[in-house]
């Protein structure tokens, strides 16, 4: 042991007197790692992670197809929601949502735009999730005469009401309408992203009776003893009679699922494993360039390992190993390269804080994974 720590001294030393050779080998693996990181990171946060429910293999997501038309809408009407929650008997729950804008007049009078998320009845419980401090909407709160009431986000929590516990049960003016706030969700719920608040959307309401405006994103949950194929029958069936009971909007219209993480995800697979791609190429060349700049190193450092060998050194295994210098003198590159690898790899969380990605679905999900 105390011979390979001499050995990593002096290959250090050795580091400091070459600058020219060390600081290329050292920048050049710090580059590949790094970009192999942060891509592999987003790449196992989007595609690889299950989403952050409970049993993600039984939520799916609903599309609206017409054939003749070409058109794919990963979104339903408020009418034919209503109907096929009505009608379906495959799903646990079946919950829709539709992102809206609205603003927070805050005691001093600032006005702060917030992006809002009507939602429907089984919203929160068909993704399994409970509020982290308050309260869920109630049954009777979804009516136009009920008093209006809000579930606020965390990240809006802690950036428009500065994490005050006692913000819950207060009555604030959004959208210049009075409304309580009842209960602040957890950090990890994000449905739809970004979002702010989360209101009520009443059952009275006259887009409930709109069937050609498509813009509601439905989700439901299997129920534990229903498959997808079972589900899509049903759904298909059911889409039919809506066609042939509305046939001047429904009329060439069908209705498809999907297990709700591939529905996210959509291209993005491709796209990533291409990426993939890319950066392992990037690596290659980087180990390439690498193994170039140690061959011609190698060259000039043939008199040294004559020198050893003339005082005795053995080229096999053994306590004065020719072996052991040239893998001590690798150990100062490795070290330094990881070490500038890993703020390359953690760029992504820096960049999604500041500017939201349109085509990572999953962005809020995105993590450097130092495992790799």
């Amino acid at each position: 042991m105390t011979i390979l720590l001499l050995e990593l001294r002096t290959a250090w030393r050795q580091l400091r007197r070459a600058p020219g050779f060390a600081l290329p080998a050292i920048a050049i693996l710090a580059l590949g790692i790094g970009a192999n990181v942060a891509i592999f990171s987003i790449f196992r946060s989007i595609v690889l992670s299950p989403l952050p429910y409970p049993a993600p293999h039984r939520l799916v997501g609903f599309s609206a197809r017409n054939a003749a038309k070409a058109l794919v809408q990963p979104s339903l009407s408020a009418a034919d929601f209503r109907d096929l929650r009505e009608r379906a008997t495959s799903f646990a729950g079946l919950a829709a949502f539709r992102p809206d804008f609205t603003s927070y007049v805050s005691p001093a009078g600032d006005s702060v735009q917030l992006v809002s998320g009507l939602v429907t009845e089984e919203f929160f419980s068909v993704f399994g999730i409970a509020p982290r401090l308050g309260r869920s909407f109630r049954p009777e709160e979804f009516s136009l005469g009920a008093p209006r009431t809000a579930l606020i986000s965390h990240a809006c929590w802690q950036r428009v009401f500065g994490e005050r516990r006692g913000v819950i049960g207060e009555t604030v003016m959004l959208g210049e309408q009075p409304t309580t706030i009842i209960g602040i969700m957890p950090d990890e719920f994000r449905e739809p992203e970004f979002v702010d608040v989360w209101l009520p959307f009443a059952v009275e309401a006259p887009e409930n009776l709109a069937r050609d405006s498509r813009f509601w994103t439905a989700i439901g949950r299997l129920n534990e003893h229903a498959s997808l194929a079972t589900a899509q029958s049903e759904v298909t069936a059911i889409a039919g009679t809506l066609a042939r009971e509305y046939p001047a909007i429904d009329q060439g219209w069908t209705i498809t699922l999907q297990p709700l993480l591939e529905q996210r995800i959509g291209s993005l697979r491709s796209s990533l494993l291409l990426l993939i791609g890319a950066v392992g190429l990037v690596l290659l060349v980087a180990c390439v360039n690498l193994a170039n700049l140690m061959l011609s190193r190698g060259l000039v450092r043939m008199p040294q390992l004559a020198l050893r060998l003339a005082l005795g050194a053995t080229p096999h295994c053994g306590k004065a190993s020719c072996w052991r210098w040239p893998a001590a003198s690798r150990a100062p590159r490795w070290q330094p390269a990881g070490c500038r690898g890993s703020p390359i790899s953690c760029r992504p969380d820096s960049c999604r804080a500041r500017t939201p990605l349109p085509w990572t679905a999953r962005h809020s999900d995105t993590r450097s994974d130092s495992r790799r």
